[in-house]
């Protein structure tokens, strides 16, 4: 796909993508397909569903890997911070959550039944993984073949 078409809404993304994120092509071309919906390997739900556990998995792996778990206070500051700003359901759910301990939110994190699924849509655990491991989960599930 080429973004060099001047003044169009892909070239201006491609040239922020670069600028504030990566110069990897792969990781701009992902960038700039996410944003303007042109993501062709992503089409079902159970895919989003398998790329949004694996990247539940990535931030398991580093609160795993962290004796303070200073992941999970970054969760709980998320929470806080959008409490200032809407009040809903599931992050109610999600503070609750996070006021148990590290098992417990472990095994909802990596839960793959229907509750797991509908609370990675919207988790607090944003900010864990660096932009170049969410672009490397991202990349891996977009060049993929599917399974039959």
């Amino acid at each position: 796909m080429k973004y060099n078409a001047p003044g169009t809404r892909a070239s201006r993304l491609h040239d922020q993508a670069l600028v504030n994120h990566d110069r990897d092509p792969t990781i701009v071309a992902l960038i700039i397909a996410t944003a303007i919906g042109n993501f062709p390997h992503m089409k079902t739900h159970e895919d989003i569903d398998q790329r949004s556990l694996e990247l539940a998995r990535s931030v398991v792996a580093h609160i795993d890997a962290d004796p303070e778990r200073k992941g999970l206070l970054k969760a709980r500051v998320n929470c806080e911070h959008w409490s200032g700003t809407q009040s809903t359901p599931v992050l109610r759910e999600w503070q609750a959550l996070l006021a148990r301990d590290w098992p417990m939110i472990r095994a909802v994190l990596l839960d793959e039944g229907q509750e797991g699924r509908r609370l990675r849509q919207s988790n607090p655990f944003c900010g864990i993984l660096s932009t170049r491991e969410r672009w490397e989960i991202y990349r891996r599930f977009h060049h993929e073949p599917k399974a039959a």
